[in-house]
């Protein structure tokens, strides 16, 4: 087993624990940066700054998920197109496979 194959043959949620863990760890950041900043803002500004800093990060949110949106759609696109270009070879396996598999029935 190859250490690109833990999706399909560890254990579901360690393997979807695995796989979540950037996004997990991101997200745990971004909130760590957004309570130390209102902290800092709330501490050092003043009350009308920690409510502008407040009022814009549903509006940062939204700015993020769109960037992770665009990053997960142009991950689908370029594998599609690695796909598409590539679809000789994976036609070429999918024959080889399965004539290996009626050869090996066939005993």
């Amino acid at each position: 087993m190859s250490k690109d194959e833990y999706l399909i043959t560890d254990a579901p949620l360690k393997a979807l624990t695995v796989f979540a863990m950037p996004m997990i760890l991101g997200s745990f950041f971004q909130q760590v940066y957004n309570m130390a900043d209102s902290i800092i803002v709330g501490q050092f500004v003043g009350s009308s700054a920690l409510a502008a800093v407040g009022a814009c990060a549903a509006l940062t949110n939204v700015f993020i998920c769109v960037a992770l949106g665009a990053g997960v759609g142009a991950g689908v696109r370029v594998l599609s197109l690695i796909h598409i270009l590539r679809a000789h070879e994976t036609k070429a396996n999918l024959v080889c496979r399965l004539l290996l598999e009626k050869k090996n029935t066939k005993k």
